[in-house]
C-alpha cells in the first residue's frame, strides 16, 4: 500500500495512471459539517476549509506538499498556505477581530495538569514506583506517565472545597490499539484513620474507532467526581500490549463533566 508515502513518486504515478476500478472519494465524519455550523452560528465563529477540488486525486496532487508523509501533520508550507487562507477569508468577510486580555473564571474554577509537551507535572502530583515519566516520542518531544503491566497509581489533589469532576487524558491508537485496556479505580482517604474509600471504577479502552485510517492520539475520559484533597487513581492493565498504558494529563473542573468519550473526534494527533 501507499500509507506513509504521500511524497513518493510511485504513489503519484499510481494516481495519474489508475482511474478505473478504484473509487476515489472524500472521507468525512458523518454529521461533522452540521455540528460545526451549529457551533459557528451559536458563537459567531467563521469556519475556514481547505480547498476541495471535485476530484480527490487532484486535491492530493495540488496540496500534497501541505502535509507530511503520514497525511495528518501539516508542513511549514501547509501552515503558511492555511494562514494565508484564513487571512483572506477574514478580509473578504470584513471580519473585525477584537483582541482581549480579559481572563475568565471558567465558572467554578478548574485545575489542569499536563506533561505532554514538557515531561514536567505539577508538584502536587504523586506517582507510585511502577509509574514513570518517559519521553515516548523523542522526535516530537512528547511525554507520558507510563504504567507498568503490574499496575501502578498516581495521586491527584482537588484544591477546591467541594466535590469536582475528574477527567483523565491518555494515549490511544487504532485500529487496532497498541495500548492495553486498563481498569482505573478512584480511592480517597476518609477520616482520621485514613481508611481508603473506593469512589468509582472505570475500564478504559484506548482504541480509536472513528477513523478509517490508523491514528495515534491523545483522548480524554470522565472518571467520576472527587472530594476535596487527595484522591488516588489505581491503574491495572487488563491485557498484554505493544506499549504500556500512557497518561498525559488530567483536569479537575466544575460540578459537571466536560470530558469526552475516548472515541472523541477532537483528539490531539501525535
Amino acid at each position: 500500500g501507499f500509507l506513509g508515502r504521500l511524497h513518493d513518486a510511485e504513489f503519484h504515478h499510481y494516481l495519474k495512471t489508475h482511474s478505473g476500478s478504484e473509487d476515489w472519494v472524500y472521507d468525512f465524519h458523518e454529521g461533522a459539517d452540521q455540528i460545526q455550523d451549529i457551533i459557528a452560528k451559536k458563537y459567531g465563529a467563521h469556519i475556514y476549509e481547505l480547498p476541495k477540488l471535485d476530484d480527490p486525486r487532484s486535491s492530493i496532487e495540488k496540496m500534497h506538499t501541505w502535509f507530511a508523509n503520514d497525511m495528518q501533520h501539516i508542513t511549514a508550507e501547509g501552515h503558511e498556505a492555511i494562514a494565508f487562507g484564513i487571512h483572506h477569508m477574514l478580509v473578504e468577510k470584513q471580519v473585525v477581530v477584537e483582541k482581549s486580555d480579559e481572563l475568565g473564571t471558567w465558572g467554578d474554577g478548574d485545575f489542569c495538569d499536563t506533561w505532554y509537551w514538557s515531561g514536567e507535572a505539577s508538584k502536587s502530583l504523586e506517582v507510585s514506583r511502577n509509574v514513570r515519566m518517559k519521553e515516548f516520542n523523542a522526535k516530537s518531544n512528547k511525554w507520558a506517565l507510563e504504567v507498568s503491566n503490574k499496575g501502578g497509581a498516581i495521586t491527584v489533589t482537588n484544591p477546591f472545597p467541594e466535590n469536582r469532576s475528574l477527567d483523565l487524558t491518555f494515549m490511544a491508537t487504532g485500529p487496532p490499539s497498541l495500548y492495553p485496556k486498563t481498569k482505573v479505580t478512584l480511592e480517597s482517604e476518609r477520616g482520621s484513620d485514613h481508611l481508603q474509600q473506593r469512589l468509582a471504577s472505570t475500564e478504559l479502552d484506548p482504541t480509536v474507532t472513528v477513523y478509517k485510517h490508523e491514528v495515534h492520539v491523545g483522548v480524554t475520559a470522565h472518571l467520576g467526581y472527587v472530594p476535596p484533597g487527595q484522591t488516588r487513581l489505581r491503574f491495572q492493565p487488563l491485557e498484554e500490549s505493544e506499549h504500556p498504558f500512557r497518561i498525559t494529563g488530567y483536569a479537575i473542573s466544575g460540578k459537571e463533566s466536560h470530558g469526552t468519550s475516548f472515541d472523541a473526534t477532537s483528539a490531539v494527533v501525535v
